[in-house]
């Protein structure tokens, strides 16, 4: 499950769905019956068995496109074929073949060198991942220009601070220290106990960018935390999405001090005068000095599958279920990790989602071992929903049923640990079918079932949602192990995930055995508008949902809040934002920052492409709850 709050410097909070999509929940009263007779063949030993293969330290973490991630498919997929399930994939198989850029890595030919200033050996022939190291958002290309140092790099006017005031920056490349000034000064301006946007690395790049700056070298100072180890950040695709239109690259400490002793500069004299009064001493080096920087980035495609099997109902014309959960998890970790210490080690996440992977199959083989059901059931395990669900996106696109066929989407991230003996149901206002289903099941479940109406949220339910399909999302709740090594399968509740999986069992009968279509209904998201994107943590509010799928230029939509300001605008799902107040928009990242620098009531042009034709539109930004 992908959770928003290590949005920087990895995917921008734009971009991550709450996973508090679980908020402003109802309780539903819980029973004490027992379970229905099909339900008691749900097996605790089958679902601890695949919860412990799929998140044995051999699978290597699952990462998409990866020998785990690969063995995991299989795995699946040969489960399937075991129960009885049609291959519903391609070619009579039962995989979904697809490619995912799942890194980012260096090409032929990464150079820097810093003429004028041949006197310093100890800056003389850098050695790549040594003394520097490009970003993965960095543009590729070469560069020769003049130097220009540039503080923090910082542009705030809400702040009243400026690194760039005074100076000209056009046509250079400049030097910044890493972070903000006053840190860890809780009575700064800055916040210094923790960190504003305007700290983070591709922020920095972007402001460089936008005062002319055509490349950005940047360093740790001596009050930044990481000063002592001073590790260079390797480069990792949940930073590389889009591009950022300038040239930039990580140095070592000691090549950013070098630098401005060069110049005279005691780099801890500089950082305590700007401490004291937060005016900017920006300067250039001189006419001598110049930067030679050659870039070269190459992502990593790689290919991969989604698994679906088929089990047909005895009605071809009622339609057909989806039960989903996602395969994947984060290999040896990455900026999505919440233990970045400990990243090059196995990330199990055994409950994050082994745990509903292993509840899906366990419906396969429990329902496969009975007479059929009216509908015709589809069960799919995604790949790369850590990744920005891209699994479940491509099976939105090319779904192994016709769409408008399918009554509902159920879909499983984190079942594995009930907190409190609580079970939340997401999606619950996106059809009125949904609540005689979830009251049936509560009355035979020991879970407290917890309600939560809106369709959007943190897992591959979203992308099904937006094409109008009626969801489910079924979620156990956070734990101190999440998207950490310690998630590891003798964590998981046996009876626990048991009862979970009982009740998206008897739900999908009820679901599957109507005579009535489960009709679709837009749901009420007003309990948690900031669930999705253009929400969530601070400023404006717009209510735009992302499409998580790969765009070479600019933000394409995948749905649009009702009522949102975006809604209001007339913004649509499958716009794609190519410019918002005149900023031009790349990626996500230049949106988010857009957004950013607005207020709540600014009415702002935005530009999409609709069709092929540019759209200008106006938006009055809201104001988050």
């Amino acid at each position: 499950m992908r959770f928003p709050f290590r949005a920087l410097p990895a995917l921008p909070a734009v971009v991550a769905l709450s996973l508090a999509a679980v908020p402003s929940a109802t309780a539903v009263r819980a029973g004490a019956s027992p379970p229905p007779e099909g339900a008691e063949l749900v097996s605790p030993d089958s679902l601890i068995n695949a919860v412990h293969w799929l998140a044995d330290d051999a699978r290597e973490g699952r990462m998409t496109g990866e020998p785990g991630g690969e063995a995991a498919a299989h795995w699946i997929a040969d489960r399937m074929k075991a129960y009885g399930l049609e291959p519903a994939g391609d070619d009579g198989t039962y995989f979904q073949n697809l490619e995912a850029t799942v890194g980012v890595g260096f090409g032929d030919e990464n150079t820097l060198s810093l003429n004028g200033l041949e006197e310093m050996e100890e800056i003389q022939h850098l050695a790549l991942n040594e003394d520097y190291v490009p970003f993965a958002f960095s543009e590729s290309g070469t560069v020769d220009a003049p130097l220009v140092f540039a503080g923090y790099g910082i542009t705030a006017p809400e702040y009243d601070y400026d690194d760039y005031q005074g100076i000209d920056v056009k046509g250079k490349a400049v030097l910044v220290l890493r972070h903000e000034p006053q840190v860890n000064d809780t009575t700064s301006v800055f916040n210094g106990s923790s960190h504003t946007p305007h700290a983070a690395f591709r922020d920095k790049a972007r402001n460089a960018k936008e005062h002319g700056a055509v490349a950005i070298l940047i360093f740790t100072g001596p009050e930044s935390a990481e000063y002592e180890q001073d590790k260079l950040m390797k480069p990792e695709w949940g930073q590389a999405i889009g591009g950022s239109d300038i040239l930039a690259a990580h140095v070592s400490k000691e090549i950013g001090e070098a630098l401005l002793t060069h110049t005279g500069t005691d780099v801890r004299d500089w950082v305590h005068e700007v401490d004291a009064d937060l005016k900017p001493r920006s300067f250039e080096f001189g006419p001598d000095v110049s930067v030679h920087l050659v870039v070269s980035m190459n992502k990593d495609r790689k290919a991969t599958e989604n698994v679906v099997g088929k089990l047909p109902g005895t009605d071809p014309g009622a339609g057909a279920l989806i039960l989903g959960a996602h395969y994947d998890h984060l290999g040896f970790g990455n900026s999505s990790s919440m233990a970045p210490d400990r990243i090059g080690e196995i990330h199990n996440g055994a409950d994050d989602n082994a745990s509903g992977t292993s509840a899906v199959l366990e419906l396969a083989r429990v329902f496969a071992s009975q007479p059929r059901l009216r509908r015709t059931l589809y069960f799919a395990a995604f790949t790369g929903e850590e990744l920005g669900l891209i699994g479940s996106s491509y099976m939105a696109i090319h779904p192994p049923v016709p769409l408008e066929t399918v009554q509902a989407m159920l879909n499983l991230d984190m079942v594995g640990r009930p907190r409190d003996h609580k079970l939340t149901i997401g999606g619950v206002g996106t059809s009125p079918a949904f609540d005689a289903a979830i009251k049936a099941a509560d009355e035979a479940s020991p879970l407290e079932l917890v309600e939560s109406k809106g369709g959007f949220g943190a897992s591959d339910h979203t992308m099904f949602y937006v094409k109008d399909v009626p969801v489910l999302f079924f979620f156990s709740g956070l734990h101190e192990d999440y998207h950490k090594p310690s998630d590891d399968w003798q964590k998981i509740d046996r009876e626990g995930i048991t009862d979970a999986t009982r009740v998206v069992y008897d739900i999908a009968v009820d679901l599957a055995q109507r005579d009535d279509r489960v009709t679709f209904a837009k749901a009420d998201e007003d309990d948690h508008p900031h669930s999705g994107t253009g929400g969530g943590g601070y400023g404006p509010y717009l209510g735009t949902i992302p499409d998580f799928g790969e765009q070479e230029h600019g933000v394409k939509l995948a749905g649009v809040r009702d009522g949102s300001p975006a809604d209001k605008a007339g913004i649509r799902g499958g716009d794609v934002v190519v410019r918002f107040d005149h900023r031009e928009i790349n990626d996500l990242y230049d949106y988010t920052e857009a957004l950013r620098a607005h207020q709540p009531g600014d009415t702002v042009e935005i530009v999409v492409l609709r069709d092929g034709a540019e759209v200008t539109l106006q938006a009055t930004l809201g104001t988050r709850e």
